[in-house]
């Protein structure tokens, strides 16, 4: 191989080179786009946890307050029966 024939060689591989590491940048910036919405799902995901369980804890309290209801009724029931 001549002296010329080596340095275009030696230039497309390096054209080659600066094409792949374009590419290789372009994909990274892709991913890091990808991340930063991922981060965004699992932020709205967790929002919605919090307000799951704020749902959840006033079901209970819901609850509570329809067992003391009752538990109320059957001991004013069983006040009546007794007189």
């Amino acid at each position: 191989m001549t002296q010329e024939e080596a340095r275009m060689a030696a230039a497309e591989a390096q054209k080659i080179t600066r094409g792949i590491d374009d590419e290789v940048k372009a994909v990274d910036d892709k991913v890091r786009g990808v991340d930063g919405r991922v981060q965004i799902v699992h932020t709205k995901i967790e929002d919605i946890d919090n307000k799951l369980q704020c749902v959840n804890d006033e079901v209970e309290c819901v609850n509570d307050k329809v067992s003391a209801v009752i538990e109320g009724e059957v001991c004013l029931l069983s006040r009546l029966i007794v007189f």
